[in-house]
């Protein structure tokens, strides 16, 4: 995924796709708020989570590889953030944290078995001894069927411009990862000129057995397990697998 050319249009993808999504902001304040800082925001983006970490007063570090997202995080102004671009797939802090989030299915952006459990073995390092690790998964990425033919997925006012985004996918059964491809057009109410672009992005299926699986390799234990942000239990039909780890 090209997370540069994505920055310009996550926070309105959130509102008009997404919404039931942004609840999260309050669940991870909530739980940094039990946990204490330091804070740590891996695949942090534009800052949505961090800034609810951020108000909890303690230490949060944003850990985000794309460039554009960086500049969206220095934005923020808040002397308790600290902005490191780096791949959260091979990273090395001194810092370890009371709480790890890894937010917003990125854990699921690991398509490969093995750099998973490298993932969470080195998450593990970066805990304090009593650290929480927050993942969130989307635990049913490989539900339906090929969809070749682009589909308008909205089309939607957003301050001045009119977005539209379309959506196709295929499906890799073998590995169990989905592959999206999106179009997007941003045209301005003012100019009318258009920019347009493609995205691609793959998530890899990760069902409560397998993440069960990964978390043993990796020696970590879950404390607790919610289906959604409002910590309902998890059910088949659960959009959401918050797993809280240590």
């Amino acid at each position: 995924m090209s997370w540069d050319k994505f920055s310009q249009i996550y926070r309105w993808e959130m509102e008009f796709a997404n919404p039931n999504q942004l609840q999260d902001e309050k669940f991870w304040f909530e739980l940094a708020k039990e946990t204490g800082g330091p804070i740590l925001d891996i695949a942090a983006g534009d800052g949505r989570i961090t800034k609810s970490l951020l108000k909890t007063g303690f230490q949060v570090t944003a850990l985000e590889l794309s460039k554009k997202m960086i500049e969206k995080l220095q934005l923020i102004n808040d002397e308790n953030l600290t902005i490191v671009n780096a791949d959260m797939k091979n990273f090395n802090l001194e810092t370890r944290f009371n709480l790890i989030v890894v937010g917003y299915f990125s854990f699921q952006q690991i398509l490969n078995l093995e750099e998973q459990i490298q993932f969470l073995k080195n998450i593990k390092k970066h805990l304090t001894k009593n650290g929480i690790l927050g993942i969130d998964i989307y635990p049913c990425v490989c539900e339906g069927n090929d969809e070749s033919q682009m589909k308008m997925i909205y089309k939607r006012k957003y301050e001045n411009n009119i977005v539209e985004m379309y959506s196709s996918y295929k499906i890799d059964r073998l590995d169990l990862i989905k592959y999206w491809k999106d179009f997007y057009r941003i045209t301005s109410l003012s100019t009318k000129e258009s920019i347009e672009f493609y995205n691609e992005i793959a998530l890899k299926e990760c069902s409560p057995d397998y993440m069960n699986l990964l978390f043993a390799k990796a020696d970590l234990k879950i404390v607790a397990k919610y289906g959604s942000f409002n910590k309902d239990v998890v059910t088949q039909n659960s959009e959401n697998i918050i797993y809280l780890l240590k």
